[in-house]
């Protein structure tokens, strides 16, 4: 687990965390209307993976500012997390995260802003395009708004969530799914179906439009040779903490 003493979500959530980001926010999906479910009271297990996966979103989408860069160079992982767990898996991948958390503070913390935007422009935006192209339909096809990206569309529609007319960018991006990943654990938004979002919808979700290609987008990035330590760390902590996503919805229980 995060030490919910070292990360906020309210500083996390705040505008500004990100630069460049529409209205202050990455924030790419919302509520198709304003009678949206409530968000309901989070276990703290939930709380934290909301808190992550919007963390992961803001820094894929824009640099981050000075504000943002502190957050991270606060984080700390419990000791609960290296403990030992069900399984030699999950253990080996819990203290995983723990190690991948540690070493993204660690760099969040003599990482220079500038140098963050200046890596940020190489690796996603670059002249025509970056060294990574952060979309599901041109990992998963080698192209740009290809089906991946049209049964992302239904998803979203089913799950009542709509792109924020401000943004451009297809709603594939990396950063775009994993916001809208913390809405699902978060009930921000209202399914055609009017029932809360479950931890079933929410594997299924993930397994259709995450893990079946992100990983390889935050291997990538660990792996990018030419890319600052905050990236290179950056990558490696998506690529553990999805490997744990993956794990623990394996572990569902029927109708959960």
């Amino acid at each position: 687990m995060v030490s919910t003493a070292m990360v906020d979500a309210a500083d996390i959530d705040s505008p500004g965390g990100a630069k460049g980001a529409p209205g202050g926010s990455p924030a790419d999906f919302e509520p198709r209307d304003s009678d949206h479910a409530a968000p309901t009271k989070l276990k703290q297990e939930d709380l934290l993976r909301a808190q992550i996966y919007t963390l992961l979103s803001h820094l894929l989408i824009a640099p981050p500012d000075q504000d943002l860069l502190a957050i991270c160079a606060a984080l700390r992982a419990e000791d609960a997390i290296s403990q030992p767990a069900e399984g030699e898996g999950a253990t080996e991948s819990k203290g995983g995260v723990a190690a991948a958390i540690n070493r993204f503070a660690y760099a969040a913390a003599s990482a220079a802003e500038a140098e963050l935007e200046e890596d940020y422009e190489r690796l996603f935006i670059g002249l025509g395009r970056g060294a990574l192209v952060p979309y599901g339909s041109y990992y998963l096809t080698g192209f740009l708004n290809e089906k991946p990206l049209a049964q992302l569309r239904d998803a979203m529609a089913e799950l009542g969530a709509a792109q924020i007319e401000s943004r451009s960018e297809p709603e594939d991006h990396a950063g775009s799914l994993l916001e809208v990943m913390a809405g699902l654990i978060t009930n921000r938004y209202r399914p055609v179906n009017g029932q809360p979002v479950s931890l079933a919808a929410q594997q299924a979700f993930f397994k259709a439009h995450i893990n079946n290609w992100m990983p390889h987008l935050f291997k990538d990035l660990e792996q990018d040779e030419e890319a600052t330590a905050f990236y290179q760390a950056l990558g490696a902590l998506g690529r553990e903490f999805l490997a744990l996503e993956a794990e623990s919805f394996e572990m569902l229980s029927p109708g959960e």
